[in-house]
């Protein structure tokens, strides 16, 4: 059983907002006098991609010709590729990670990596937050949260939801949902979420959890699909009118998160210096537009923040593996 306490919260971790200065963590700066590259285990064009390639722009720009940050996309594996080479990288600054927090749900999943990510990865910072939509097709019945769960009470496993596959981050956020709510319901794993939200729109799933920029061509005029609910603990802010999942009585309460790490052996002063250059580049109005653009919440905490963050989710993921015998195949 889940306890209360482990349920996530939006953007939870102190958040730190340094102003716009140059940043010497113990005469330690990042990056250094070199190119340095983020590491991003999602396709590109992705939230994570753009996001990361965001920081690398702004984090060049302040070099001002000392340095260059590329980012690097290394997929495969449900992203174990893009981990592992950045777990395995030179503890020296030149090489960081950005990824979601499907991190976090590898731990209790995936046993065979090769490296452990609570030990092989050091967190830096969390940098932005995505809220979870609820989304069922325009021609459902379901208009509320309550009602798709009355629907699956009655029915156990007669709805079917679609995912970007067995153990993506929206799979295990639709479990952790089911749990909290008391249903069960039919697990479609998909390549991608773009597929299961094309399939969502033609009627073949009947619902998906998702972010906003994933389904935005869907919405609107002439729309194909309806947000029913969003999963942060308050209404966010690009969608007041949509209530959130608590509203319905049920204690349920996440982000999708996006984050940066460095290797493990990587020293606290370049730790922190790479923290609080990431916190200085992306901190100004013009970067937060852009986040906000991409439906991201802008969220910045210390690596010690960050870290606990993990720690809290892993726990909660594992017991949701556990209970709902989630299993990668």
């Amino acid at each position: 059983m889940v306890q209360r306490r482990t349920l996530l919260r939006a953007g939870f971790g102190a958040p730190l907002i340094l102003p716009g200065r140059m940043l010497h963590a113990q005469g330690t700066s990042w990056p250094g006098e070199r190119q340095a590259k983020i590491i991003v285990p999602l396709a590109p064009g992705g939230t994570a991609d753009l996001l990361a390639r965001l920081i690398a722009q702004r984090l060049t720009e302040r070099a001002e010709g000392r340095a260059t940050v590329v980012v690097e996309n290394r997929t495969g594996a449900g992203n174990a590729i893009g981990w592992a080479a950045a777990a395995r990288a030179a503890p020296d600054g030149n090489t960081a990670l950005f990824t979601d927090n499907s991190l976090a749900m590898a731990i209790p999943l995936r046993q065979e990596m090769g490296f452990d990510p609570r030990t092989d990865l050091v967190p830096v910072t969390r940098v932005a937050d995505l809220a979870p939509v609820f989304c069922v097709p325009n021609e459902s019945p379901y208009r509320t949260i309550g009602d798709l769960v009355a629907a699956a009470k009655a029915r156990p496993e007669a709805i079917n939801y679609g995912s970007g596959g067995n153990g993506s981050a929206p799979h295990l956020a639709t479990e952790y949902f089911s749990h909290v709510a008391g249903i069960r319901m039919t697990h479609v794993g998909y390549r991608g979420m773009a597929q299961a939200t094309q399939d969502l729109a033609g009627g073949r799933v009947s619902f998906i959890i998702s972010t906003q920029p994933t389904v935005a061509g869907l919405l609107g005029a002439g729309s194909r699909i309806r947000i029913i609910a969003v999963g942060t603990g308050s209404r966010h802010p690009a969608l007041p009118d949509v209530p959130t999942v608590k509203e319905a009585g049920l204690h349920y309460e996440l982000s999708f998160w996006f984050g940066l790490f460095a290797p493990k052996g990587t020293p606290p002063a370049l730790v922190t210096a790479m923290q609080e250059a990431v916190a200085a580049s992306v901190s100004d109005p013009a970067s937060r537009r852009k986040m906000e653009e991409m439906g991201a919440t802008f969220v910045l905490s210390t690596p010690d923040a960050f870290r606990a963050d993990i720690a809290i989710e892993a726990g909660l993921w594992s017991s949701i593996v556990r209970e709902r015998q989630i299993r990668i195949e």
